[in-house]
Order: structure tokens, then C-alpha cells, then sequence
């Protein structure tokens, strides 16, 4: 199943491999770029909404906790409720 890909990826990016979290990254990109084109704060450009969404993305990674939850719909709201 594709959820045991982003597991996988997980657990190895918190393990230090950064080749999981740039592929992490790259998986997350269209939700990430989409979420920003939508999303309007004051004062914040669309390079800054994009940045605070992978500052999410890889806090997520690091407080992830591989027993209570799957990683993408963990992910996926913590972005959006930023």
C-alpha cells in the first residue's frame, strides 16, 4: 500500500537519512504549493506560506509517532491548521 512508503520514509528520515526527507518533500510538494496559492495571511508572500508549510512538514517528521497515527493524514493537518 502506498501509506507503507511514506512509513517507511519516516522512520528513516528520523533516523538521519536526508535522502528520506528530501523525497518526503518532494511527495508533499503539489499539496504544499497548492495549500499556499490558497491560502492568504496578512503580510506573508507565497515563498513565506510555502517555507512555514515544509517548517510543518518536517516538524511533523521529527514529533511523528509511527503507533498512534498515519504519517499522511497526520501531515496533511498539521499543514492546513497551521
Amino acid at each position: 500500500m502506498y501509506y507503507v512508503k511514506f512509513e517507511n520514509l519516516v522512520k528513516l528520515a528520523k533516523n538521519g537519512y536526508l535522502s528520506a526527507k528530501e523525497e518526503l518533500s518532494a511527495e508533499f510538494t503539489p499539496f504544499i504549493l497548492n495549500l499556499s496559492k490558497k491560502s492568504f495571511i496578512n503580510s506573508y508572500e507565497f515563498e513565506d506560506i510555502k517555507n512555514e508549510c515544509y517548517g510543518t512538514l518536517f516538524k511533523c517528521i521529527k514529533v511523528y509517532d509511527c503507533d498512534k497515527h498515519r504519517f499522511v493524514a497526520y501531515a496533511t493537518n498539521a499543514i492546513k491548521t497551521q
